[in-house]
């Protein structure tokens, strides 16, 4: 009799183990996931990006290629290009202007990662984003699993941050994180005279081979600052094309 008893007990307790087990194996994906998509090397990759950002009601969007072959043997060559402005291609003038914003911009760009490595590695910004010990699944289906968390956006004091909820999606066939969602479920107060009745934070990613991508970037608020002006800000960047590159190749000799 006692040894059915043990057996109806630890019966009742598979269940609550299993899932504590699944949940630590999520917890290991979500960590493993964004450190790779961290430490990716962009400037192995090239790809495309095509950009909306609305302020108000002014929108302006952009076709643009990112390819860090093109300055191979010319360090002040930009990778990036403008294909389209607005939907329409851009003028020669146009073309410099960007071209001197986007060289600037990957100055700034290499300065930053070199510091990086020089103190140990850069930093794990979406993990930092992610209370991983609140971590609780809230659906699972055959091909992927959902995941609820705690966010943690640098700057907001904790009582804003009662009004944000995360979310994750994890892709069980590929084993990878394919988004990451922070969003609110009440009205924000980051700062003094600042309402936000809309929050939204979106990362979806891709994986290829072994390697973890940008697919699409949204952030998107909506409110009032001092009590009064409106303020309305949208922007995603959506991603394409990613070709990897031959990290081989060798500068012919001159002449």
């Amino acid at each position: 009799m006692k040894k059915s008893l043990g057996f109806f007990i630890i019966a009742l307790m598979l269940p609550a183990i299993s899932s504590a087990s699944s949940l630590d194996g999520y917890k290991q994906t979500v960590i493993d996931s964004l450190s790779r998509f961290e430490e990716t090397d962009r400037d192995q990759w090239s790809f495309s990006v095509e950009r909306i950002q609305r302020s108000g009601a002014t929108t302006k969007t952009s076709v643009e290629s990112f390819n860090p072959s093109v300055n191979l043997g010319n360090s002040k060559a930009s990778p990036w290009s403008l294909l389209k402005e607005n939907k329409k291609t851009p003028d020669e003038k146009r073309l410099a202007s960007y071209q001197k914003q986007m060289s600037k911009r990957e100055e700034e760009r290499k300065a930053n990662k070199e510091k990086a490595a020089e103190d140990g590695g850069s930093k794990d910004v979406l993990i930092a984003m992610i209370k991983l010990d609140s971590l609780e699944i809230t659906q699972q289906e055959d091909h992927q699993v959902i995941l609820s968390f705690t966010p943690l956006v640098e700057d907001m004091d904790e009582e804003s941050l009662e009004y944000l909820a995360g979310e994750i999606i994890i892709d069980t066939n590929n084993n990878y994180v394919s988004q990451v969602k922070i969003k609110n479920i009440g009205k924000l107060t980051p700062a003094f005279s600042v309402t936000l009745k809309k929050f939204l934070l979106l990362f979806e990613f891709i994986k290829i081979e072994e390697h973890i991508l940008p697919l699409n970037i949204v952030s998107e608020i909506s409110g009032k600052v001092a009590f009064m002006k409106s303020i309305k800000e949208y922007s995603s960047d959506s991603y394409s094309d990613y070709r990897y590159l031959d990290t081989e190749y060798v500068i012919p000799p001159e002449g």
